[in-house]
């Protein structure tokens, strides 16, 4: 039997290596026969994209340290939602100025349109609370949880 060897390309490869991922139970002779290359290839294609999938999905749980005497603080869109209603609500923000507090503390910058639109969605929940429950003898609320 003689040696042969069919070069691959990149996206041969990721395609090969995407049949064993999303098929895991596919014939992996057949696979080689359709490539045109041996199985201890495709099991090595496979490998390497299995890795690959493993490391690209993979959550950071240790971020680098910022500095010596720097932390990291964890958003997620609800916070940043309470953060955008509190502003506006509580202190009276314009939408400018609430872009430039987010782009100030949290480095993200947002589009006013996407503000405007988190401020919405948060007036309209408020209506629609509003209209369901009395909230005539309420002295202090909270955000919580949008």
């Amino acid at each position: 039997m003689s040696a042969r060897r069919k070069d691959l390309s990149t996206s041969d490869g990721i395609q090969i290596s995407a049949k064993i991922i999303a098929f895991p139970a596919n014939n992996r002779a057949q696979i080689a026969r359709e490539a045109g290359v041996s199985r201890p290839t495709i099991h090595t294609i496979g490998r390497k994209g299995r890795h690959a999938l493993e490391a690209a999905l993979a959550a950071d749980s240790t971020p680098p340290p910022l500095s010596p005497d720097g932390f990291w603080l964890w958003v997620d869109c609800g916070a940043l939602k309470r953060a955008i209603v509190a502003l506006r609500a509580i202190t009276g923000a314009t939408h400018a100025m609430i872009v430039a507090f987010l782009i100030e503390v949290f480095a993200l910058r947002i589009s006013e349109e996407t503000l405007r639109q988190v401020i919405r969605e948060a007036y309209q929940r408020a209506f629609d609370y509003r209209q369901s429950v009395d909230l005539r003898q309420v002295e202090r609320a909270c955000l919580d949880e949008m």
